[in-house]
């Protein structure tokens, strides 16, 4: 069985006929994956997925940036206690808030999640605001990661976590093999799934954050974009799975 470790937005979503085929491909051999979706939404906007916006449903969700992980059983979202627990042990949210507050040049994006801060930023600066914030981390004694994705959204969450860490923990969790893990993404939230395996898909329509941590490894460059992409990239990986 093929893992499939996949972001949501702008590359499951993106293209509404592109996710049409992809999801007739997966329902078509859906004993044959095992279905992950990794993505920086939180558990609200993962419903509003399924429900409205026409993702099949998983067998299990990294969500909010690899911050929570959920098993998925009749529609049912559990959440991984054991890996708050692990996620939690460094992690202050107030001096995280209170440290990207002294910059003064990040918007919060209004949401409340356990094990997330997320924040505007203005494009042109992500870089000084990235050194900023870490420079008010290491005063205060902040231990957290920060991830820029698209230029814009800024994550912060706990040091010992983001999508990558999440799924090696999930897949060796339920005993699932990485050498036929696959993941896909579009943008830099999703370097770190491709920094912890080694098989995966970069869609046609992949910002250049990603494009250049992929580049030169054996990665799955899709022509086409979003669905489309992720469904050339796993035909092109079960043929080669079926010649090994």
């Amino acid at each position: 069985m093929i893992t499939l470790i996949s972001d949501i937005d702008g590359t499951i979503l993106g293209d509404s006929q592109g996710l049409f085929e992809l999801n007739g491909f997966l329902n078509e051999n859906r004993d044959k994956f095992f279905i992950v979706y990794a993505t920086g939404r939180d558990i609200t906007e993962m419903h509003r997925g399924l429900f409205t916006e026409g993702l099949i449903m998983p067998d299990a969700a990294i969500l909010s940036t690899g911050s929570e992980i959920y098993t998925v059983e009749n529609g049912i979202f559990t959440p991984d206690t054991e890996w708050e627990n692990t996620i939690s042990v460094s992690w202050n949210k107030k001096a995280a808030e209170e440290s990207a507050e002294q910059t003064g040049c990040m918007i919060t994006q209004g949401k409340s999640e356990k094990f997330k801060v997320s924040y505007f930023i203005e494009p042109s600066r992500a870089d000084e605001i990235r050194r900023m914030l870490e420079c008010r981390f290491k005063e205060n004694n902040v231990r957290a990661k920060i991830i820029i994705s698209h230029g814009k959204y800024l994550d912060i969450i706990p040091e010992n976590c983001d999508k990558g860490k999440a799924g090696e923990f999930l897949i060796k969790k339920l005993n699932k093999p990485a050498q036929s893990t696959i993941v896909a993404g579009d943008s830099e939230n999703d370097v770190d799934l491709f920094e912890s395996f080694s098989q995966g898909i970069v869609v046609g329509n992949a910002h250049s954050g990603l494009r250049l941590a992929a580049n030169n490894r054996d990665f799955y460059m899709a022509g086409a974009h979003c669905g489309y992409g992720v469904l050339e990239g796993l035909k092109y990986y079960m043929q080669r799975f079926q010649t090994v």
